[in-house]
């Protein structure tokens, strides 16, 4: 009880102003990380699992102070935008970093989450202190007792590991798919032109870089394409078939990609848009089996950081409520309903509430 207590109350330290030349960046592959979320999958993959995670609620059963702040953590963020940024920042950095404010009495009064990009962190000695960078760039540096740091999957104990940067060779060769797509049609589609003439161009650069040029002008860009292509000099222009067999590599790669990118986040690919296998009755198990496998794991992590965090004497504290994802059909709810109804351990009204309609009295009465 003592620990719970501590934990309610801002730590009396001093700070160094010396900074350890040994530091842990936590975004050493900002120019990588910008692009990933640009492939559809990983985009949809990310924004399905810290959304899900988002739409939960979170409770603390222990103390209503925290429970209060949980679900308005600070004045600048709402709960939803708070577990997003958490959630998002651990699937893409692997790292989750969340700031215990305290007030003038030295007590809890907020949690902030912040974005991944914007905090590193250096160890000085035996201990852990966060360098946090404002968008003016001015900076702040917290002790690690005022950081809450959930790390996804750590080897170390010390920094945490993204799917993104521990699978990148498939995020990388699906990103190449991309590039590759929009070189060949911000080119107007056309892949490649051979230009043949029976004069020689033999020393003269001039006019051969008038002639790319103006080719460039004319075909370069899909605003261009079918435009008359006027040449002169005897210049004979020849297409070049495209190359079904690379075509078609792109396409079932693209479809590769998709398959892998769900094995990476552990998602279900119906949840990505890839229903080539989806049914009605292996949907709900899919739903199912996303909560189990994809969720659980990442609401533990948040739930086990959190009460460590904040001194609390159990992992079962703090915990999100999943019931809504976990519900059955309503063919299956309407049938144990009636069961229980005939049993005598439920009444119509506590079902109507069960199921978000009002009470039989309130509706007779309106």
């Amino acid at each position: 009880m003592i620990k719970f207590i501590k934990g309610l109350f801002k730590p009396e330290e001093k700070r160094s102003n010396s900074y350890s030349e040994r530091s842990f960046d936590v975004s050493p592959f900002h120019h990588y990380l910008e692009s990933p979320e640009s492939i559809p999958a990983v985009n949809q993959a990310i924004h399905v699992i810290s959304s899900s995670i988002a739409a939960l609620p979170l409770y603390c059963s222990l103390s209503k102070d925290i429970d209060l702040i949980l679900k308005k953590p600070n004045e600048q963020q709402s709960y939803y935008e708070f577990i997003l940024i958490l959630v998002r920042s651990m699937l893409i950095n692997g790292n989750g970093y969340i700031e215990k404010q305290y007030g003038a009495n030295g007590r809890l009064i907020g949690l902030y989450a912040h974005n991944y990009n914007y905090v590193s962190v250096e160890r000085v000695g035996a201990r852990y202190r966060y360098r946090v960078t404002n968008d003016l760039g001015g900076q702040r540096v917290l002790l690690d007792s005022e950081v809450c740091h959930i790390r996804y999957i750590s080897s170390g104990g010390i920094m945490g590991g993204s799917p993104v940067k521990q699978c990148r060779r498939c995020i990388e060769t699906a990103l190449g798919i991309e590039i590759n797509a929009k070189a060949y049609q911000d080119n107007g589609a056309y892949p490649r032109i051979i230009m043949e003439t029976e004069d020689s161009f033999k020393g003269n650069y001039e006019a051969l870089d008038r002639l790319k040029g103006d080719l460039t002008d004319a075909l370069k860009g899909p605003k261009r394409r079918g435009k008359t292509l006027v040449l002169e000099s005897g210049l004979k222009a020849k297409v070049l078939d495209v190359d079904m067999v690379q075509q078609d590599f792109a396409r079932i790669y693209r479809l590769f990609n998709v398959d892998a990118i769900g094995r990476i986040f552990n998602i279900p690919p119906m949840l990505i848009n890839d229903l080539t296998h989806g049914t009605y009755t292996n949907s709900t198990q899919q739903a199912k089996a996303f909560h189990d496998q994809t969720l659980r794991p990442i609401l533990q992590m948040i739930e086990s950081a959190l009460c460590l965090s904040l001194g609390l004497p159990t992992d079962s504290c703090i915990q999100f409520d999943a019931s809504s994802m976990l519900r059955m059909s309503q063919t299956e709810r309407y049938q144990s309903y009636e069961t229980a109804i005939r049993a005598g351990f439920m009444t119509p009204d506590e079902v109507r509430q069960i199921e978000g309609i009002r009470a039989l009295l309130e509706a007779k009465g309106a």
